[in-house]
């Protein structure tokens, strides 16, 4: 189960994600892509998998109070941020993919520089070159081809979680910048 939870705008890679899973939809019947929440794109996306003939591998599920979020992460595979490199989502960390790493989640992201800072070089990060559905489609058989690995790399995720955000962590950065204000060291 390939995972997604939020807005479901137009720009967000979702459309491209679900017509990764119709090219993928024979070879590999297991694989599924849940996205749960609302958005303009909703309709597009009903007729994708209309037309695709996909109903039975991409769920839409309507959007649930956030404290329930957590429960549909827990019974995924692996979360996915298919962000297409635009200039909106480049340096904009997206809160989903720390809530999937937080919950030893694997992600499929897209190579773009928000997602770099975040992940890294680590194993919990499948990096798709783009959000081109064929691109998508390699990550999620990737994963799937992976999927014994799956729960291991997620434990990687989750120290990224917990060594880079905290609020120990966000403390130290905030009292350090502050300290560069006062000493004059931060060019505005």
């Amino acid at each position: 189960v390939v995972f997604y939870h939020g807005a479901l705008r137009k720009t967000g890679g979702l459309v491209e994600s679900a017509q990764a899973i119709s090219i993928i939809k024979k070879k590999y019947p297991d694989i599924v892509l849940f996205l749960l929440g609302n958005g303009p794109v909703l309709h597009i996306l009903q007729n994708v998998i209309r037309k695709n003939v996909i109903q039975d591998k991409v769920i839409l599920h309507p959007a649930v109070d956030y404290h329930d979020v957590p429960k549909f992460i827990a019974m995924c595979d692996v979360g996915i941020v298919p962000l297409p490199n635009l200039q909106i989502w480049r340096n904009q960390c997206s809160l989903k993919l720390v809530e999937y790493l937080a919950m030893k989640k694997p992600v499929i992201v897209t190579n773009i520089p928000t997602n770099r800072e975040v992940v890294g070089d680590k194993k919990c990060g499948i990096y798709a070159s783009s959000s081109d559905p064929n691109e998508i489609a390699r990550t999620m058989v990737f994963a799937y081809n992976n999927r014994e690995k799956l729960k291991e790399w997620g434990e990687l995720g989750r120290t990224i979680v917990t060594e880079k955000y905290n609020w120990d962590k966000a403390a130290k950065d905030l009292e350090d910048y502050l300290l560069k204000v006062k000493n004059g060291s931060v060019v505005w």
